[in-house]
């Protein structure tokens, strides 16, 4: 059991590292923290330092839910903790999203957990390919949400929300709904100042 729980400690610590905010201040020289929407994230940096900084900071991220459900899912499983593998690459997910949202390098201040989240379905894909489907169903709402009103974190929204009807549907099962319906409550609710700002139309596009 006690490697089990060190697993999720290292998946918190993995998800917390704030690589949008490494990134700025060694690359940019500049705290992303203060620049547009606050945001340590690739939007973010995106934004404020161009398309490689950006890129460097989504795939960065994305790898952090990789790594917690493909690697940390198999080293640290223990079958006597009365859980099976996916219910524990679930909870996995979960902390390193929370651990990216909620850093403890940067007072509990981080990213919108998009991109990890994207990671954490593409580590699942290892466990059964019918994730690869929810993931690429989801990101194409992202896609087209995105590309009609250009806005990310509509698209971003959007995709969280089918996120627990696309695990309900394909993988049938109630540990997989719980964990969908927990992703898009964390996620919407750290989208709340952009749907604030959405329904002021004061949302910045893409």
């Amino acid at each position: 059991m006690m490697l089990s729980i060190v697993g999720i400690i290292l998946a918190y610590l993995l998800g917390a590292i704030p690589f949008g905010y490494i990134i700025a201040k060694y690359w940019g020289k500049i705290d992303i923290r203060k620049e547009g929407s606050g945001n340590i994230g690739a939007t973010n940096t995106l934004r404020t330092m161009g398309k490689k900084a950006g890129l460097s900071v989504l795939i960065l991220d994305l790898l952090k839910g990789v790594i917690a459900a493909a690697v940390f899912g198999k080293l640290f499983y223990q079958s006597n903790i009365n859980i099976s593998q996916i219910t524990y690459i679930y909870i996995l997910g979960l902390v390193v999203i929370c651990g990216h949202i909620w850093t403890t390098f940067l007072s509990f201040r981080g990213g919108k957990g998009v991109s990890t989240t994207l990671g954490v379905l593409i580590g699942l894909m290892f466990y059964d390919v019918k994730f690869g489907l929810i993931l690429l169903i989801a990101f194409s709402i992202w896609l087209v949400v995105v590309y009609i009103s250009k806005y990310v974190s509509l698209g971003s929204l959007s995709a969280a929300v089918f996120l627990p009807v696309g695990l309900i549907i394909f993988i049938r099962s109630i540990q997989a709904l719980i964990f969908g319906v927990m992703i898009a409550s964390i996620v919407i609710y750290s989208h709340r100042r952009n749907i604030h700002r959405l329904l002021t139309q004061t949302e910045k596009k893409i």
